[in-house]
């Protein structure tokens, strides 16, 4: 029991087989999250979890861990024209996207870092959160908002650009204040 927070599901055409990655609280695990990841043949389920945060260290290993560190807060999962997927996961002061398996259930270790913009701003927190990784019109883009999300006055938006998922990334600047 617990909590399944920021669930993304994506269709892998090469499995025929839907999969789910959400981030895994566990009632009683203390507060950090982990990544979990199920697959389904239907996009409605039933899921079967094929890597799931355990409640003790010694089970952790069934747990997603990535190139960049292990699982953190928010992130977005991206299914390029080609097949392959991303995922972004948040490090608060930086980014990083990793090229995922074929199989859409771990990390390839081709990896990206993208520096979060607040703390190169003069009383902003450090750290930055709620990513979003897409493609448009053949640009990728990432855009993000301030950790300031319960700050009077709200937040600020980034947005990064790059032709490829895995950069060179470039700052844009800010979309919302």
């Amino acid at each position: 029991t617990g909590t399944v927070f920021v669930p993304r599901v994506m269709h892998n055409r090469a499995t025929s087989q839907y999969v789910m990655w959400f981030e895994n609280y566990i009632t009683g695990g203390g507060s950090a999250g982990e990544y979990s990841a199920a697959v389904s043949n239907s996009a409605a389920g039933p899921w079967t979890l094929v890597r799931d945060r355990q409640p003790s260290p010694s089970a952790a290993k069934h747990s997603a861990n990535f190139t960049c560190g292990g699982s953190q807060g928010d992130f977005d999962v991206l299914v390029d024209d080609d097949g392959r997927a991303y995922i972004v996961n948040t490090y608060y002061s930086w980014f990083c996207i990793e090229e995922l398996t074929p199989d859409y259930l771990g990390g390839t270790g081709r990896t990206t870092r993208v520096t979060a913009m607040d703390p190169k701003i003069k009383g902003h927190p450090d750290g930055d959160e709620a990513p979003t990784l897409f493609k448009r019109q053949g640009l990728y883009y990432l855009t993000y908002a301030s950790g300031c999300c319960g700050c009077k006055g709200g937040s600020v938006t980034w947005q990064h650009t790059s032709r490829s998922p895995l950069g060179p990334w470039t700052v844009d600047g800010v979309l919302l204040t």
